[in-house]
């Protein structure tokens, strides 16, 4: 199989398909929550970026 584009490696399409998982599952969460949740990937992300 020929890679002619990003959507065309496995892992990419996985993590869009995640990604879509993930909306679905907290799209019936309270704002309250959602925010609890982006301040917290937020604070995930950087400390994985300074290690």
């Amino acid at each position: 199989m020929k890679i002619e584009s990003y959507r065309d490696l496995i892992v990419w399409q996985r993590a869009i398909e995640m990604t879509v998982a993930v909306y679905r599952l907290t799209a019936g969460f309270p704002k309250e929550e959602l925010y609890g949740l982006a301040v917290a990937k937020g604070g995930s992300f950087c400390r994985e970026q300074h290690r």
